[in-house]
Parts: C-alpha cells; structure tokens; sequence
C-alpha cells in the first residue's frame, strides 16, 4: 500500500536539506580600508602609492580624463595642466574600498617617449630613408580624403624626375629635410 506524501513533508524534509554546514563556511574576512599618496616625480608626471590595509590583492586607480592603471604603486605621466580626480579601488576576500582625491599639473608637458612615438625617433631622433620605388612618398593627406598630392615615382630608370631624400624625425615632431644633393633631372 502507497502512502501519500503531502506538500507539507515535501517543503520540511526541503527546509532540513538546505541547512547550512558551519564545518565547510569559509570567514570571508574584513573589508579593506583604501588609503594613498600622491608624490610628484617631475612636471608632469605623478606617482601614485597605495598605503591601503587589510591584504588587498588587486589594487586600482582610475584617473578622470587620463585613463586607469593598476598596481600597488603605478607612475602616470599628464600632460595637460588642471586639476585631476583620482579614484583608487582595493579588493581583499571580504570585498573592496575606495579613496578619492586629486592632484594639480602647473603646465603642459612634452608627449611621453612611448609607443609610436619611440618607434619613429628612439627618444631622441632618427634618421630615415626612403625606399627608391613607386609610391615611396606621397605629397598631400590621408588616403580616402580629398587630396592636391600624387605618388611621386621614386624608380631612376622610368621617371624623368627622381627625388631621392633623407630625413629625420626628431623627438619634438620636427621633420629635418636632408637632400644630401640627391635631387636628380
């Protein structure tokens, strides 16, 4: 003989399953307190050092018109003068915090050597020659924009007129023309 079995036994016998276990809870700890300083390294560029407590792991700074970093101590070059907010976010197994604050550049400042623009000039400058073929150089803007340039041929045998040039892209942006008496007819 079957007995029946009532919502009522179903939602107690439910109810002592989903009991937690105190010997598998795991004590998620403390929130960390976020803290920092601000140390100026040049003109431009300020230093940002996390003096957080509580065993953060990941530490955070988001700088408004700048970008974010990471890091328990991260340099960040600004090269617009104005005031900047900065917001630093720490993480530890019980959660996170945040500390605000801000920080003043007095002047503009170069572009930081980085990038491209170490590429091109290797900080300082770099000499630069073009390849003797068609389309080495171009006189006029981007493509796809509405243009008063043409490729020059850069080819000695076939164009009557050849240019053959040296450059130098220094790190300020200059762009020293050099002919080394290369200009041909």
């Amino acid at each position: 003989m079957l007995k029946k079995i009532t919502l009522f036994s179903l939602l107690a016998l439910g109810f002592i399953a989903c009991e937690p276990s105190e010997a598998g809870h795991t004590e998620l700890g403390a929130l960390p307190i976020a803290e920092f300083t601000i140390t100026e390294v040049d003109s431009n560029t300020v230093r940002f050092t996390s003096n957080s407590t509580g065993d953060p792991f990941l530490f955070q700074w988001e700088i408004d018109g700048v970008g974010t970093y990471s890091g328990e101590e991260t340099d960040v070059f600004v090269g617009s003068k104005g005031v900047y907010e900065v917001t630093h976010r720490v993480f530890n197994q019980g959660g996170s915090d945040t500390a605000k604050g801000q920080f003043e550049i007095f002047k503009d400042g170069p572009p930081p050597c980085t990038g491209v623009v170490e590429w091109l000039t290797e900080c300082s400058s770099r000499t630069w020659k073009l390849a003797p073929q068609a389309g080495a150089i171009w006189v006029g803007t981007a493509a796809g924009i509405p243009s008063f340039g043409r490729s020059m041929q850069m080819d000695r045998r076939t164009a009557p007129v050849c240019l053959m040039m040296n450059g130098r892209l220094d790190d300020d942006g200059t762009f020293a023309y050099e002919a080394n008496g290369d200009v041909l007819g």
